[in-house]
């Protein structure tokens, strides 16, 4: 068996192509119970023209919980405030011209107070679920017990 020269200068690039190619490089993390498996910046909800949205949440003025069709939930935060979100009884959805609502894509909200206002999407990810929505009952007085 012949053996193999290496020319004077390249064995620090051989044992690196030799390293690289023994998968010897670490493999990402999986991603944890609670963690989306789509990159932050590819998640989109397809066919919003056909009812591709099933659901959403407004989480004050300062994000919109967004539930697609195949019930998985997305999280859509603002540039700023969306002014009148919060008491919002519908919304608008401006998706793309493929139909889809991603991290580029704005909801409409009108309302009576405000007028009409666009508010685009600063980030739009995957999320396990919403939080649990928190009741604005004002507290109740408790009567006071007679002696």
């Amino acid at each position: 068996m012949p053996a193999t020269t290496i020319p004077p200068g390249t064995l620090p690039a051989f044992i690196a192509v030799v390293v690289l190619s023994s998968g010897a490089a670490e493999q990402p993390a999986a991603p944890g119970p609670n963690e989306s498996t789509v990159p932050p910046g590819r998640a989109a909800i397809h066919f919003v023209e056909y009812g591709g949205i099933r659901n959403w949440r407004a989480d004050d003025d300062d994000a919109l919980y967004i539930e697609a069709l195949n019930r998985k939930w997305y999280k859509a935060t603002f540039f700023g405030p969306c002014i009148g979100l919060r008491s919002a009884t519908s919304v608008g959805f401006v998706s793309d011209s493929g139909g889809s609502v991603d991290r580029f894509s704005s909801i409409v909200v009108r309302e009576p107070a405000h007028g009409t206002m666009e508010c685009h999407f600063r980030t739009f990810a995957e999320v396990p679920a919403p939080p649990k929505p928190v009741s604005r009952k004002p507290p109740q007085d408790v009567p006071a017990e007679k002696p």
